[in-house]
């Protein structure tokens, strides 16, 4: 037997036994288990945003020499211009929400 024609055939095997075991895996994950790791990734594009929104100079961050680590952040002097815009957009926000909203209700009639 040609070493390529084995290697093939024990990668052919591992490939099927992996996904053997991944579909046991995911067919025991149940509810509890999907909500931690949404918790966790939602944590993680959390951090990820207030990261990138300190790069752009709109928020400082302040890290504090501690264990437990510690952090604050505040606005800048750029990030606090940006209030009128912010504020706009919530109000944009909240009076499309009405409108969806009694769009939906009128449909459901």
């Amino acid at each position: 037997m040609n070493i390529t024609k084995f290697a093939l055939s024990v990668s052919n095997v591992l490939l099927v036994w992996l996904q053997d075991k991944l579909l046991s895996i995911i067919q025991n994950i149940n509810l509890i288990h999907l909500r931690c790791w949404f918790n966790l990734l939602l944590c993680f594009c959390l951090w990820c945003l207030v990261l990138l929104v300190a790069n752009y100079g709109i928020v400082y961050r302040k890290v504090y020499p501690q264990v437990p680590p510690k952090v604050e952040y505040s606005l800048t002097e750029f990030g606090i211009s940006m209030r009128p815009m912010l504020d706009a957009m919530m109000t944009w926000g909240e009076q499309y929400k009405q409108i969806m909203c009694l769009n939906m209700m009128n449909a459901q009639l």
